[in-house]
């Protein structure tokens, strides 16, 4: 089994931020538990006011989902289907005009 992260980058739409966190922690998480096997801890953060740079990033939430799992494919595989099927659903509360959701899974060294 590899020990994987998968990070996802996202924005609330505009006026939408305390529907958006609702739907992520209680409908989203959940989802996603459901459809990728060996996922454990879930992490879920939100950009500091203060950064390195002066622009600000890009995206405001970030996720972090700690997996074990046969490899990246096997994640991205689960994840996919579970798009396709219908299991894992999206919101309006979600903006993904802007700067649109960015998920990427990292292996452990």
């Amino acid at each position: 089994m590899a020990k994987l992260v998968m990070v996802a980058l996202t924005n609330a739409a505009a006026g939408r931020e305390d529907e958006f966190l609702d739907w992520y922690e209680n409908t989203h998480v959940p989802q996603i538990r459901a459809v990728v096997p060996g996922v454990g801890e879930v992490h879920r953060y939100r950009a500091a006011d203060v950064q390195a740079t002066p622009e600000p990033p890009a995206h405001q939430f970030l996720a972090v989902y700690e997996i074990e799992a046969d490899g990246p494919g096997a994640v991205l595989g689960a994840l996919g289907a579970g798009m396709q099927s219908g299991a894992v659903e999206f919101t309006g509360a979600m903006d993904t005009t802007k700067n649109p959701p960015v998920t990427v899974v990292y292996e452990a060294l």
